[in-house]
């Protein structure tokens, strides 16, 4: 053994040399900083799942790029509507049948505003935005008058309240949605108006309604094995702030570079202040001889890889964010569960 072999590090032995030698379970001063806490999807969404909501809808009503891209997602997902095809062999029921189907599409929806193929682009729509959406089967009566006495019943994701956790007849109730012991999902524990509607002034007593599993469709996207409530696709603020912000930082580069090409005239017997006038003046010319529509222009096209991250946060192709044209995607219906 020679002399400096005695100063160095012996390599471990079992498990622990394993773990230490995996690059990314390692403690670099790159990675010192990095001790995410391991926790169940479920419990990362029950703690930030209302907030992540708030913003991803504010982020699609306030923001272009981003009200283009859902828009852009209900098209690819449903287009003008998913329409199913009768298997009947007999040509006179199925004809029946069709017509049938037919004029309940148009009173399938409980609010009465759209139709059948209407619903399903909402769905599309909140999917995109809240990550999930519910749809309640509404029985109607006989003397309601409709031919066939079933109605559709949408509920955004806030109607299930995300703090509803405790037990209920023997069941476990976990972010508002009732589990029996071999984890079946029994029930969904809905509010009778909604949180964000100032305009509803009811009170309601009780706050939530028990409504039976069976009568719910869940409708969202599946992550991890477990996953009990759904995560917003648009859920990339921070990249559509940051291409905001470098859009600004490159209207102020590009009047700058403008500035600086302005001949600034020898200072006179004032010296330095009269600099800093030229400069001013400058200024307000360089600002005013830049269109603006021209500078927002090169803005965009010197940030517009930043959308990117906002295209692929929502399953979208190259050019469905930014609005110069519509690509077909496939697959994407394939990401959405039914519970």
């Amino acid at each position: 053994m020679g002399l400096f072999d005695r100063f160095r590090r012996q390599p471990h032995a079992g498990p622990a040399g394993v773990r230490a030698r995996l690059e990314g379970a390692m403690s670099k001063r790159r990675l010192r900083g990095w001790n995410p806490p391991l926790e169940n999807i479920n419990s990362l969404v029950a703690s930030g799942g209302p907030k992540l909501l708030a913003r991803a809808r504010e982020l699609v009503v306030t923001n272009g790029y981003a009200a283009n891209a859902c828009e852009a997602f209900a098209a690819n997902v449903v287009g003008d509507g998913i329409k199913p095809s009768s298997l009947i062999e007999d040509g006179d029921l199925r004809d029946r049948v069709q017509r049938l189907w037919l004029a309940w599409t148009d009173e399938a929806d409980a609010d009465g505003l759209t139709d059948f193929y209407g619903l399903q682009a909402m769905v599309a729509r909140e999917m995109f935005v809240a990550g999930e959406c519910f749809v309640r089967m509404r029985p109607r009566r006989a003397e309601d008058g409709l031919l066939v006495p079933l109605q559709m019943q949408l509920l955004q994701s806030e109607m299930l309240p995300f703090e509803k956790t405790g037990t209920a007849n023997g069941n476990r109730i976990r972010c508002g949605i009732e589990f029996d012991a071999i984890g079946r999902r029994v029930a969904y524990h809905f509010r009778r108006t909604h949180p964000g509607d100032s305009t509803d002034q009811r009170v309601a007593v009780p706050e939530t309604v028990r409504v039976p599993a069976e009568d719910v469709l869940h409708i969202y996207r599946r992550l991890d094995a477990g996953q009990i409530r759904g995560l917003p696709l648009a859920e990339q603020p921070r990249a559509s702030d940051r291409f905001q912000i470098c859009a600004n930082a490159t209207f102020l580069a590009i009047t700058a570079v403008e500035i600086l090409a302005q001949p600034l005239q020898p200072p006179d017997r004032l010296g330095f202040q009269s600099t800093i006038g030229q400069l001013l003046d400058a200024i307000g010319q360089a600002a005013l001889q830049i269109p603006a529509v021209e500078r927002w222009r090169l803005a965009v096209e010197q940030f517009a890889p930043l959308l990117f991250q906002v295209r692929r946060g929502g399953g979208l192709q190259r050019g469905q964010a930014r609005g110069d044209g519509i690509v077909r995607c496939h697959g994407v219906s394939s990401c959405v569960g039914v519970a």
